[in-house]
């Protein structure tokens, strides 16, 4: 007998093989992103409160918006990152969630929003 192919039912395991591994690629690389996003969010968040620590020795107050960090040149953003990424809207910064970071002008603290609050905690 001369086969000169697959039989359907040799194309529907590969074929199932070929999706079941795409899945585990997809899951895989989900994951390592949002362990990516989470470990961004947390040293973001660090060096904005190192930065108004720092404002604040400089200027003998804190600063109005966190995009007057920016503004003074205490924060080193590629141009281009700040437009794709949109940090600011409003005065307001966002962090790789697309959230914005809650920071309360009259004392300089900065806390994550509860989205990526909860997103962090899900996710430790």
């Amino acid at each position: 007998m001369n086969n000169k192919g697959f039989s359907p039912l040799e194309m529907l395991i590969a074929f199932m093989i070929i999706t079941l591994f795409i899945g585990v690629l997809a899951y895989k690389y989900n994951s390592i992103s949002l362990e990516g996003n989470i470990s961004v969010a947390k040293t973001e968040i660090r060096t904005l409160r190192t930065m108004v620590k720092y404002f604040k020795y400089k200027y003998g107050r804190v600063p109005k918006s966190l995009k007057e960090l920016y503004d003074k040149k205490m924060l080193s953003l590629n141009a281009q990152d700040v437009v794709k990424r949109n940090y600011f809207k409003d005065s307001k910064l966002s962090d790789p969630f697309g959230n914005y970071y809650i920071y309360d002008n009259k004392t300089g603290q900065i806390k994550f929003s509860r989205e990526t609050s909860r997103i962090i905690e899900e996710n430790q």
